[in-house]
C-alpha cells in the first residue's frame, strides 16, 4: 500500500511529540514545523534508497514497465524516471513461468545522458525493465490556483475537512493546473511505500534529534532505523541466480 505524505508527517509528528488537535486527535505542527519536518523526512528518504545499497536494493522500491526501444537500441531516461539502477529483460523475470519460457536477461549500458543502451537492440523491440523508482521528495507548500507551475514544481495537496488528498505532487508540465491533480499526464503523487514508513521515520528522528542538540537520543533512532534495514536486507536479499532484478545492472 502507498502513503500520502499527510500520512507520512502524522506518523513523524507523533513521534517527535507535537500537540494534539482537540478534535481530531491528530497531532498539528505548525508551519513552521510542517517546512522543518518536510526537510528531515526528505533527508531520510535519501538515506533509505541510496545509503546502504549500491549494487543490490530492496524490492519495496522496484517498479517496472514494458518500454519500446528507440534509434540505436535506446530506452529513454524519461522511460525509467531517470533511473540508474536498473535491469532489462526479455519480459518481466518475476512472473512464474515453466523453465522452457525462461525471461532472458538482456546486457545494457547507461550513457551520460542518462540514456539505456541494450546490446543487439533495434528500433521498435520491446523489453521489460525492471528500476529503483525515484527517490520520494515533499513539501509542505500547498497547492492554491495561483501556484506558478514548472516542470518538476512540488505542491502539497494538504487534507483538510471534506478536502485534499494528503499527497503532494510533482508536476510532469509546466502550467499545470493544481485543479488537475487526478490527470496522471500533467502531475504524478509523491507516495511511500507502507513497509518503509517505520525506517524512514526513525531516521528522520534521528536527523532531528541532532539537529536539537542531542545526540544521545538521537543514535538509538539512528540504530533503529538500521537495524529494521538490515533486518529486511537479510529477509529479501537472495543469491543473485534466484532473483537476479534485484541486483544492479549499472553498478
Amino acid at each position: 500500500m502507498s502513503l500520502t505524505f499527510t500520512d507520512v508527517l502524522t506518523r513523524f509528528a507523533s513521534q517527535a511529540n507535537v500537540s494534539l488537535n482537540e478534535t481530531t486527535g491528530l497531532p498539528e505542527p505548525s508551519r513552521q514545523e510542517e517546512h522543518r519536518f518536510t526537510l528531515y523526512l526528505n533527508e531520510a528518504a535519501t538515506w533509505l534508497w541510496r545509503g546502504l545499497f549500491k549494487s543490490w536494493t530492496l524490492p519495496d522500491i522496484l517498479t517496472g514497465d514494458t518500454v519500446t526501444l528507440g534509434t540505436g537500441g535506446i530506452i529513454a531516461a524519461a522511460d525509467i524516471d531517470s533511473s540508474t539502477f536498473y535491469t532489462v529483460w526479455e519480459s518481466d523475470p518475476r512472473e512464474e513461468l515453466p523453465e522452457d519460457r525462461l525471461r532472458l536477461q538482456k546486457r545494457a549500458s547507461q550513457k551520460e545522458n542518462g540514456d539505456i543502451v541494450v546490446e543487439s537492440g533495434t528500433s521498435g523491440d520491446e523489453v521489460y525493465v525492471i528500476y529503483r523508482t525515484r527517490i520520494p521528495k515533499w513539501t509542505a507548500v500547498e497547492a492554491t490556483t495561483s501556484a506558478t507551475v514548472s516542470v518538476g514544481t512540488l505542491l502539497w495537496d494538504k487534507t483538510c475537512e471534506g478536502c485534499g488528498s494528503g499527497n503532494v505532487y510533482r508536476a510532469l508540465v509546466a502550467d499545470a493546473s493544481p485543479d488537475d491533480f487526478t490527470d496522471t499526464t500533467l502531475w504524478t503523487p509523491v507516495t511511500l511505500p507502507d513497509t518503509l514508513l517505520e525506517p524512514l521515520t526513525a531516521k528522520a528522528m534521528a536527523i532531528k534529534l541532532r539537529t536539537d542538540g542531542q545526540p544521545a537520543i538521537a543514535a538509538g533512532w539512528e540504530e533503529t532505523a538500521i537495524e529494521w534495514m538490515h533486518s529486511r536486507s537479510r529477509e529479501s536479499e537472495v543469491n543473485p541466480g534466484e532473483k537476479p532484478w534485484l541486483y544492479n545492472s549499472n553498478s
